[in-house]
């Protein structure tokens, strides 16, 4: 009994140990229990949340009239550009402009990203040109099959990097074209038709009846036909070498026509001998062609329509903003000089053309 005594202590002790751990247990699973609980609600109010957030489609600003292919695409923009629902914008291209004059040029100078002498405000119009390089060449005496005018402007249309024609914009005006099409022809310069591009305005690729009665026009020194000396056609009574070279019997020339039909992106033609620009303009082609006898019907002064300043393959319509447009101007308006008519629109031609 003193045993059972002493043993009485250790035997209740661990009689009451089992219930003693399951007492002391309950709050610990109780925690367990609420904290998983509580890491569920979470979970789901995460998931419900980012739902909601995914699928509620945010105010959109106010909708803007965005202007697509418009030839102020560029100054509509501005700074507004940034307000503009990105759905909507469509960024507008731009590449490298380069623009090779015709006939009429007296001096050869450096070239520049103007020229409103020759080419009026064009730049202004063709805003999808991110640079303008305008050149400078003589081609009063020097006519479109002299070699120098040809690698001028294939320095200018590679900018000095190999023979390659590439990522850019090509614009020719009258003979301009033909030293265009000389240069590819004769190998001077390539031309990725990938990437670049050409377009051509009033280009003469049979030649002109008007340069082959040079000798009519340029009797008494042209003062006759063209008092103010705006084509600069004639010099101590005779006809200068550029626009010798624009005879329909020059060699070389039958074939450049198909130089430009492998090439040429589109073009621009006229079908007025008077025009609508100026009037010392109008005054001026009018006499010549009376001079030369050029009654081709219909012609822009120079170049009769289709047969010369057409191509095989190019589909001419009265819309300045397709790729080929004829309209009732004179040679000289056709490179934006004089501006755009009411009606004739040859520097929106130049708009947007890539």
């Amino acid at each position: 009994s003193r045993r059972s005594a002493v043993m009485q202590p250790f035997e209740a002790e661990r009689s009451s140990q089992p219930y003693a751990r399951i007492a002391s247990n309950q709050p610990l699973r109780l925690r367990k229990n609420v904290l998983i609980i509580s890491l569920a609600i979470a979970t789901v109010i995460a998931v419900v949340v980012i739902v909601v957030v995914v699928t509620t489609e945010a105010p959109k600003p106010e909708q803007l009239d965005v202007p697509v292919n418009n030839e102020k695409l560029f100054d509509y923009f501005g700074d507004y550009r940034d307000y503009i629902p990105i759905d909507d914008y469509i960024p507008p291209a731009r590449m490298p402009c380069v623009w090779v004059h015709g006939i009429g040029v007296e001096t050869t100078e450096p070239s520049t990203d103007t020229f409103p002498e020759y080419w009026g405000n064009v730049q202004a119009y063709a805003s999808q040109c991110s640079i303008n390089v305008f050149l400078h060449q003589n081609t009063v005496d020097f006519g479109w099959n002299d070699h120098e005018l040809q690698r001028s402007f294939c320095d200018a249309a590679t900018f000095m990097k190999g023979r390659l024609i590439q990522n850019v914009v090509i614009f020719s005006h009258s003979m301009g074209g033909l030293i265009v099409a000389a240069a590819l022809h004769n190998g001077v310069c390539d031309f990725d038709t990938g990437s670049a591009s050409w377009y051509s305005a009033n280009a003469m690729w049979e030649g002109t009846a008007v340069a082959d009665h040079g000798d009519a026009v340029c009797e008494g020194n042209g003062l006759l036909t063209d008092p103010e000396n705006v084509l600069h056609m004639c010099r101590d009574g005779k006809l200068n070498v550029g626009y010798k070279s624009l005879q329909t019997t020059t060699p070389g020339l039958a074939g450049l026509k198909a130089i430009a039909q492998s090439y040429l992106t589109g073009a621009m033609c006229g079908t007025s001998v008077e025009g609508y620009g100026s009037l010392k303009d109008s005054l001026a082609m009018e006499a010549t062609a009376a001079a030369a006898q050029f009654d081709a019907s219909p012609s822009d002064g120079f170049v009769d329509f289709p047969r010369s300043c057409s191509l095989p393959g190019l589909t001419f319509t009265d819309e300045s903003s397709q790729a080929s447009y004829v309209a009732p101007m004179n040679h000289l308006d056709g490179s934006c000089r004089n501006g755009n008519g009411n009606t004739v629109l040859p520097c929106s031609w130049y708009a947007g053309k890539l």
